[in-house]
């Protein structure tokens, strides 16, 4: 009887023995899935997707951009120009728009247009919309422009419809350029019109490669 007892106490050990080893693996398992749950997630920061509206870096400037509030009726695709005048021609080659079932950030008015900022994916675009887009322009701000002359410095200076996203240059400016200054996104980068090349661009550089006088 007392071997029986014995004999029984320890196939119930190699039991639990056996479960607690299962029960572990199951743990491990499912930190596994856990941890493999967390690699798409990582794949898509790593791949430069944007994740909705960035922050509008703030300045103690009557010239800096600062986003107001407007309203867009929604089922449009917008063509976004590279600039306010009537002139300026429809950014990326052409082919620029944005739809207003999307996010657009809107910075102000200008003859007509509408500076906004939108998203494409894994960039950003600043570009002019025509102002009879929104539901009533009129409840839009004036922009309030610096509209002065300055000069890129003595290094080549890179151009960018994108200051808060990819950076990615649009043309890079030759030194000593003449370039007009319209107003500033944070205290970073200058918003300005550049003539190169019998072409104008507009666009954001940083600040730092200014020089005035």
């Amino acid at each position: 009887m007392k071997r029986q007892r014995i004999g029984l106490a320890l196939v119930l050990l190699m039991v639990m023995m056996a479960a607690g080893a299962c029960a572990k693996e199951n743990v491990l398992g499912a930190m596994g899935t856990v941890e493999e749950g967390l690699h798409p997630s990582e794949t898509q920061e790593e791949s430069g997707l944007l994740r909705g509206e960035p922050d509008i870096p703030t300045m103690d400037s009557p010239y800096a951009l600062r986003e107001q509030q407007a309203v867009f009726e929604r089922g449009q695709s917008l063509p976004v120009y590279s600039g306010p005048g009537e002139d300026d021609a429809q950014a990326a080659e052409g082919s620029a728009s944005v739809s207003t079932n999307d996010w657009i950030q809107v910075f102000g008015r200008y003859e007509g247009r509408i500076l906004i900022q939108y998203g494409m994916g894994t960039r950003y675009r600043i570009g002019w919309i025509d102002a009879q887009a929104l539901a009533e322009p009129e409840c839009v701000e004036m922009l309030n422009l610096l509209n002065d002359t300055a000069q890129i410095t003595d290094l080549d200076c890179p151009m960018t419809d994108d200051p808060l996203g990819s950076k990615e240059t649009v043309v890079m400016l030759p030194p000593r350029t003449c370039v007009d200054v319209w107003s500033y996104l944070g205290e970073d980068w200058a918003y300005v019109r550049a003539r190169l090349d019998g072409r104008v661009y507009w666009g954001f550089i940083p600040s730092i490669y200014l020089t005035w006088g």
